[in-house]
């Protein structure tokens, strides 16, 4: 996670991202490794006081509550399906975004200067 951190503060740096001017990086399966949670390799992050949302093409969905009150798609319907621990032989379920919305908050924190 140290790895997205560094490379979160150093796209915020870039693009010169404040309260104001919320960034969007891009995240990928490279950076998060066995935690990467998506059927797609990389998406775009975005996130500000009106939620964190994920991008894929065109298309946005929602990681958090807030996002969610917008209007947008759960990211859990692109997110990859694994066994149900309580039942692996027959149920499953959307892998952890814990991992995304970590990243969202280390944007965050860099963009607010905390």
């Amino acid at each position: 996670m140290r790895t997205l951190s560094i490379l979160t503060a150093v796209c915020c740096l870039a693009l010169g991202c404040t309260p104001e001017n919320e960034a969007e990086i891009v995240v990928t399966r490279d950076q998060l490794g066995a935690e990467w949670p998506l059927e797609v390799n990389s998406a775009r992050l975005r996130c500000s006081d009106e939620g964190a949302v994920l991008r894929l093409g065109q298309k946005r969905y929602a990681l958090d509550a807030a996002a969610l009150a917008q209007g947008l798609s759960d990211a859990r319907e692109v997110a990859i399906q694994r066994p149900d621990p309580a039942d692996p032989d027959h149920a499953s379920v959307p892998a952890d975004l814990t991992p995304l919305l970590e990243a969202c908050n280390d944007l965050a924190h860099v963009a607010s200067g905390s």
